[in-house]
C-alpha cells in the first residue's frame, strides 16, 4: 500500500513538472530551434489569413441580404402605392415597372448570396479541420518538448532522449501538415475567389439586363403630363372685386375658356402632325399625323400650337415644322 501511494505521489510529481514546464513555455515561447519556429511563422499566418478572409466574405453576404431585404420592401410598396385611388396611369405603370425591377433584382441578390455561401461552407473546412488538426499537432509538439524538458532536469537521459525522439517526430508530422495546408490553400482558394466574381457577373449580368428594360420602356413613355383636377375648385379662392358695392355679387369665378384665337401673321410658324398625340388635360392639344398646326411658342419639350381654333400644349418632337 505504501508503494502505491509512493509511486502515486511520484506519478503526480512528474506530471505537475510538466505541466509547469509546459505553462511556462506557453507564456514565454517553447524555444524550438529556428527552423522549427520559422514553420510556426508560416502556420500563425495562415491560422490568421483563412478565417479573416473567410469572415470578410461572410460580412460582404450579411450586406448583400440586406439590400435585397431593401430592395424587396420598396418594390411591394411601390406596386401597392400604384393603386392608390386617382393615381395617374402613366405613373401607375412607372411605379409598377420600378417596382417589378427591384423584386427582380432582389430575387437575383439572393441567388448569389446563396452561391457565394455555398463557396465559403467550402472554404471554412479549411478552419474546422485542418487548422484545427494543425493545433492539436502543435500542441502534443509542445508538450513532449516540455516532458523532455522536465526529464533533462531532473537528470534521466533515457528518458528524455525517448521524448527528444518523439519530439523530433512530431516536429516532422507538424510540418508536413503546415504545408499540407499551404498546398491545399493555393489549390483552392483561386477556385473560391474565381467562382465568386462568377457569381457577382452573373448577378450583375441578369441585373443590368432587366435595368436596360425598364429605362427603355420608361424613356418611350415620353414626358408625364399632370393631371389637372377640377373637383376642388369649390375651393379656389374668388378673385377680388373690382366694383365697390361692398357686400353683395362678387364676380363670378373664371371657367375654363380657352384663350382667342389669335390672327394668323404672315410670319406665322406652321407645323404638321408626325405622330398621334392624345391629349391628358384640358391645356393639351390633341392632334392626328397630318394634322396641321400653327406653333405660339416654343419653350423647352413642349410647344403651344392651335388648330381649328382650339390652342394648347403639343410634344415638340411629335410635330415637324412646315
Amino acid at each position: 500500500m505504501l508503494k502505491k501511494i509512493q509511486a502515486g505521489a511520484a506519478e503526480a510529481a512528474t506530471t505537475a513538472g510538466i505541466e509547469a514546464y509546459y505553462l511556462q513555455g506557453k507564456k514565454n515561447g517553447f524555444n524550438h530551434t529556428p527552423e522549427v519556429e520559422a514553420q510556426i511563422g508560416i502556420m500563425r499566418e495562415n491560422r490568421e489569413e483563412i478565417p479573416i478572409l473567410r469572415e470578410d466574405v461572410s460580412s460582404i453576404l450579411n450586406h448583400q441580404k440586406e439590400v435585397a431585404a431593401a430592395e424587396t420592401k420598396c418594390g411591394a410598396d411601390l406596386v401597392a402605392m400604384s393603386d392608390h385611388t386617382n393615381q395617374h396611369p402613366q405613373l401607375k405603370t412607372i411605379m409598377q415597372l420600378f417596382g417589378a425591377l427591384l423584386t427582380t433584382t432582389a430575387s437575383n441578390r439572393y441567388s448569389m448570396h446563396a452561391n457565394i455561401e455555398a463557396i465559403k461552407e467550402e472554404w471554412k473546412a479549411m478552419e474546422t479541420v485542418d487548422l484545427k488538426e494543425i493545433r492539436v499537432k502543435q500542441d502534443q509538439m509542445n508538450k513532449s518538448w516540455s516532458t523532455k524538458r522536465y526529464w533533462d532536469k531532473e537528470k534521466k537521459p533515457v528518458k528524455s532522449a525517448e521524448f527528444d525522439s518523439r519530439s523530433k517526430v512530431l516536429v516532422s508530422e507538424f510540418v508536413h501538415m503546415i504545408h499540407s495546408l499551404r498546398e491545399k490553400k493555393e489549390e483552392l482558394l483561386p477556385g473560391y475567389i474565381l467562382s465568386i466574381v462568377q457569381a457577382e457577373m452573373e448577378f450583375h449580368r441578369k441585373t443590368l439586363e432587366e435595368l436596360v428594360k425598364c429605362e427603355s420602356t420608361i424613356r418611350n413613355m415620353g414626358r408625364i403630363t399632370p393631371n389637372k383636377f377640377t373637383d376642388y375648385d369649390q375651393f379656389a379662392p374668388l378673385p377680388e372685386s373690382t366694383g365697390g358695392g361692398g357686400g353683395g355679387g362678387g364676380a363670378a369665378v373664371a371657367s375654363h375658356i380657352p384663350p382667342p384665337v389669335a390672327s394668323p401673321k404672315a410670319n406665322v410658324i406652321r407645323a404638321q402632325g408626325v405622330y398621334p398625340f392624345e391629349g391628358q388635360s384640358p391645356d393639351e392639344l390633341s392632334f392626328n399625323p397630318g394634322d396641321e398646326l400653327i406653333i405660339i411658342e416654343q419653350t423647352g419639350e413642349w410647344w403651344t400650337a392651335e388648330m381649328r381654333g382650339r390652342r394648347g400644349l403639343i410634344p415638340g418632337n411629335y410635330v415637324k415644322i412646315l
